[in-house]
């Protein structure tokens, strides 16, 4: 990839050459991906999570729908275990163990009741995985989780989670209204389509990049690509479909 302030044009990639070649993530590194609804969002994180999670270093995903066939056929595809409520003891890994979990409540369908079971077993599961270390959690979506009240416990590993080797993986459809953390605290951020003007204003918040450049890009990208920052050295790349 080549840096913003060498060239006048971003560098495209083709999706399977991003994976094979670009993507390169450290276990301690926070991921945000944002987009509107329908840009792939999902399919994206997936795609990261089967390069990126293994038995020793898990991806712990949280999943808010009451149903969802994509996630579902995605988790019997790669080998994930569901389970309702997070209790997961195991401290030393082994390769028989599954490289990922969806943390995926039940539902009664009564508001009041699932928001207050989903915030508490939601709560449990990220400062479980955060005072264990070594597993991604995966917040999809994550601004529904801040509306169940869990800003403070995201914050807490934004702010600390890379020395646990907790990284959040940050994915969301409402990029006006999440935490400036998964803005300048992600070593990757992907931007997919975004026409909101208040989402765009944000772009500011991530460090060390243009945020001009950032929104002309993203005002650029087609359906299902993505606009790539890695914050280390401040590159940027488009992510083809």
């Amino acid at each position: 990839m080549a840096r913003t302030d060498d060239l006048p044009t971003i560098q495209r990639v083709s999706r399977d050459d991003f994976l094979a070649s670009v993507w390169d993530h450290r276990e301690d590194e926070h991921v945000t991906i944002l987009g509107q609804t329908g840009c792939g969002k999902t399919h994206l994180a997936q795609q990261l999570l089967e390069r990126t999670a293994r038995p020793e270093y898990p991806a712990v995903c949280l999943v808010m729908k009451p149903r969802d066939v994509t996630v579902e056929r995605w988790r019997k595809k790669v080998g994930f275990k569901r389970v309702t409520v997070w209790s997961q003891p195991v401290t030393k890994w082994s390769p028989k163990q599954p490289s990922g979990y969806i943390v995926w409540p039940r539902h009664t369908f009564k508001t009041d009741i699932d928001n207050a079971n989903h915030a508490r077993i939601f709560e449990h599961t990220i400062m479980d995985c955060y005072r264990r270390g070594n597993r991604i959690i995966f917040a999809d979506e994550t601004s529904g989780l801040q509306r169940l009240g869990l800003t403070a416990e995201l914050e807490t590993v934004w702010e600390r989670g890379r020395a646990m080797r907790s990284p959040i993986w940050a994915v969301s459809q409402r990029p006006t209204y999440i935490s400036s953390h998964a803005y300048n605290q992600a070593s990757h951020i992907f931007l997919g389509k975004i026409t909101d003007k208040r989402a765009r204003e944000r772009f500011g918040e991530i460090s060390g990049v243009d945020e001009y450049l950032v929104r002309d890009a993203v005002a650029k990208l087609g359906k299902y690509e993505w606009l790539y920052i890695r914050a280390e050295d401040q590159t940027m790349c488009i992510v083809e479909k």
